[in-house]
């Protein structure tokens, strides 16, 4: 997890750019500059490559210009924007408090899961995923290693303030 509240560059930018959630402030900007030193910022663009278009990544790498921190938002770049760090330091405990109440294990399966899904060829290897997984949560249910009262009425996970 990163929270940005100033100017992310090189490969401070390609960290928070990639990191599983991103929290920026309005003071936020993102921008990979080397190119315009002659520096091909070649580990940045592999690094962000994994998680973002190509598009998105070729407009970093090659105009040079810094993206802001709503455009990163809208983008999916970043994934919330906050109006301060006081805010986005209380989102991030928010997270952390959510995941040391579900577990280390929980989190690194969902963490890989994603990683899978991101990594996965075509559309079968997505349907093995979903299907995987699905029959790991019946297996786990049968043997009483979870129920589903995480569910509130209304469909909604109850999730700590954030």
């Amino acid at each position: 997890m990163s929270i940005v509240s100033g100017a992310a560059r090189a490969f401070g930018a390609a960290l928070a750019l990639t990191s599983d959630i991103t929290i920026a402030t309005p003071a936020a900007s993102f921008g990979l500059p080397e190119m315009s030193r002659g520096v091909v910022p070649s580990f940045a663009i592999a690094l962000l490559r994994t998680r973002h278009t190509s598009g998105l990544v070729r407009q970093l790498a090659l105009t040079t210009h810094p993206i802001g921190a709503e455009d990163a938002v809208q983008h999916g770049l970043a994934n919330v924007l906050v109006p301060d760090t006081e805010q986005a330091e209380r989102h991030a405990h928010g997270l952390l408090s959510l995941w040391s109440q579900v577990g280390a294990a929980a989190v690194r399966s969902t963490t890989q899961t994603l990683a899978d899904v991101d990594a996965a060829p075509d559309h079968d290897a997505l349907r093995q995923i979903a299907v995987d997984g699905v029959e790991e949560q019946l297996r786990r249910f049968g043997e009483g290693q979870t129920d589903q009262n995480y569910l509130n009425v209304d469909g909604t996970a109850d999730l700590p303030d954030m």
